[in-house]
């Protein structure tokens, strides 16, 4: 039978059965009544069989809200797994596609799937990977190896998700949505990633940021949030160079897991050379044992100057660390270097030296005995500054008179 025919009968019986009216013997209408009651059992077991094996190379969204509407309650039916149709979607390949429609027709139609208040399924928990996961956070992470545009098309879906206002913006931080990665969603982390980049910065309840939550898992996550992280905060470096609340940088926990090549490679990929980015800076103040490897990647890193106007010298003498045995510091300590004050402290190369907690008194005489000068401008200095103080406080004493 054509499919139009079907429809029609159909619709022609279930529209005599509204039109029956209501005065029938008593005896009949219990008889009718069981088998209308029977009917939409019947029906809701068929739409909810239905919407449990939904497949877009065949399945249509019309189709699909066609028969929401013909029984609404069928997208509470649960298969045998316990699973409602919109947890099965987000499983599935075929049927992911139609998370958002069986979310919206759930809100339509007031189906509190999964409890009220769920969004339509979208917020009710489910175990994923060992995991207590919304459906929501399952959509977002799921992947297939065996679909090759698998992760492309969820975008699109995603999208729809956001069209729909089904995401909300809030969400991607609320339910941890870029910690949730793995080398088959890609697109979608980088699509949360451009809509809310403030969600790379710290997760509010570990104390640490989502670079650090995924180094456990694989290379290819760790690339993808640095990756992610570098687009939106490059002179943060991505956070390649933060500390968690160990106090170890992301860069250190990705060597210490993948090896130190490895992880040089990766990093000069995403954030290239010939950037003009102050890395060897960073590399100086949070894993100065790593200087010499990232320096034969960035030599023109060299000559660069941070945000407060520092050359990588005035960097590597404030940190505190000995350069008895760094033949290269003494080589490069020309004399305009060795007259340039410190932008942040406005301390002489010697006086930087010494100001550590454990100060390399053999870099400091060393300093003085191959530019004493410097030590008469700093006496100088400091005079002018005494001088124009005392004119200060003589102006504030007339003042006062």
């Amino acid at each position: 039978m054509a499919n139009y025919s079907r429809s029609f009968v159909i619709n022609d019986i279930l529209n005599n059965l509204l039109k029956v009216e209501l005065n029938l013997h008593d005896s009949l209408q219990d008889k009718v009544l069981n088998r209308v009651q029977q009917l939409r059992l019947n029906i809701k077991e068929d739409v909810g069989d239905f919407l449990h094996n939904l497949d877009h190379r065949i399945d249509t969204e019309d189709q699909v809200r066609a028969a929401v509407n013909l029984c609404p309650e069928s997208l509470m039916v649960q298969n045998e797994g316990g699973r409602f149709p919109i947890q099965v979607a987000v499983r599935t390949c075929f049927s992911h596609a139609f998370v958002p429609l069986l979310a919206e027709l759930a809100i339509e139609h007031k189906q509190e799937v999964g409890g009220p208040d769920k969004r339509g399924g979208l917020l009710m928990e489910d175990t994923f990977a060992r995991k207590t996961l919304t459906v929501l956070e399952i959509f977002v992470c799921v992947g297939h190896r065996d679909d090759p545009y698998f992760d492309v098309d969820s975008l699109e879906t995603l999208k729809k998700l956001k069209t729909k206002e089904l995401l909300h913006l809030a969400d991607i931080r609320r339910y941890k949505l870029l910690l949730r990665p793995n080398s088959g969603c890609k697109s979608r982390i980088e699509f949360l990633a451009d809509w809310n980049p403030e969600a790379l910065d710290m997760c509010p309840t570990r104390g640490c940021y989502p670079i650090f939550l995924v180094i456990s898992k694989d290379v290819s996550r760790f690339k993808m949030m640095l990756k992610a992280g570098f687009k939106h905060f490059p002179n943060e470096l991505g956070f390649l160079f933060a500390n968690n609340a160990g106090d170890n940088t992301a860069c250190t926990k990705a060597i210490e897991k993948f090896g130190k090549e490895k992880i040089l490679d990766i990093i000069q990929a995403i954030i290239p050379s010939g950037e003009d980015l102050p890395i060897l800076h960073f590399v100086m103040r949070s894993v100065p044992d790593l200087l010499n490897d990232f320096a034969l990647r960035y030599p023109s890193a060299t000559y660069l100057r941070d945000d407060k106007g520092r050359l990588l010298h005035h960097v590597a003498m404030a940190s505190g660390r000995t350069m008895r045995n760094n033949a290269m510091f003494y080589l490069q300590m020309t004399d305009d270097k060795l007259e340039e004050q410190d932008p942040e402290t406005g301390l002489f190369p010697f006086m930087l030296m010494a100001s550590g907690e454990k100060s390399d008194l053999y870099s400091v005489f060393y300093l003085l005995r191959k530019n004493p000068s410097v030590l008469e401008r700093q006496r100088g200095l400091v005079k002018e500054k005494r001088k124009a103080s005392s004119t200060r406080n003589s102006k504030k004493t007339r003042v006062g008179a």
